[in-house]
Formats: C-alpha cells, structure tokens, sequence
C-alpha cells in the first residue's frame, strides 16, 4: 500500500440540470447528444475539467413532466481549478447547452459544501423564446 499518493483540494461543485426535450414540446435529444456537446465544450476551454452526468433526473410542474440528466464539476484534485475556473467553465457550459438544446431555463447551482448543502449561489440562465426556436 505504499505505492499511492492522496491529493487534496478544497471542496467546491458546481451543478445544474438540463432537460431532453427542446422547449417544452420539441423534439427529445438523448445523453449522447449532451455528452458529445460537453466533449466538444470541454476541447474548447482553457483548462481541462472533467464532467459527471449522473441520470434519473425528472423535472414535474403540474401536468408536465420532462426526463433530463445533472452536469456537476469540482474542484477535482487530479486536475486543479480553482472556483473561478470551476463556476467560468460551468457558467459557460450551462450556456451552451441552454441554447444548442433550446432550452427554456437552466438553473446553475454553486456549493461550497455539498454535504451540507451550503448553496453559495444559485444562478438562472433563461432563453427568451425558446418554443420559436426549434429546429424545423
């Protein structure tokens, strides 16, 4: 056991969710298509920083219920950011995929410690619109 090493960071995420359909009634989109958009975000930042999709998110508001997934990313001690670069590279993300998806809303939250749900921020990204925007 004396061949590892432990490395350290100070504990910050960074969360949001997205839906799988553009608008509220457009066409669905699948974890695939989210997760080559969040490749091909990723190759377009400065730094590198690594993306959990985690599934079995449902979005529920009266009637309407949508699938989706959740996007988080730390400070992850392989590879340091600190949490400027954490909340840029995820406000910038939250961005692109709230307009390549058409997405009407995507709520960004900033946590100091997750464990305790210390929210520093929480952040919305609206799309005015975004039922005119499908793609035809």
């Amino acid at each position: 056991m004396d061949n590892h090493e432990i490395k350290y960071a100070p504990t910050y995420e960074v969360t949001f969710c997205i839906g799988s359909r553009e608008g509220y009634n457009g066409p669905a989109f699948t974890r695939e298509d989210v997760l080559n958009r969040i490749n091909k975000f990723q190759h377009e930042f400065h730094k590198s920083m690594p993306v959990k999709v985690s599934d079995a998110v449902t979005f529920t508001m009266k009637d309407y219920s949508e699938n989706g997934w959740e996007v988080s990313a730390i400070t992850y001690p392989n590879s340091p950011a600190n949490r400027e670069d954490v909340d840029s590279f995820m406000n910038g993300l939250a961005e692109n995929l709230l307009y390549h998806f058409k997405q009407n809303r995507i709520t960004i939250r900033h946590l100091l410690h997750p464990i305790y749900g210390n929210i520093l921020t929480t952040v919305m990204l609206e799309m005015k619109d975004a039922e005119k925007t499908y793609r035809k």
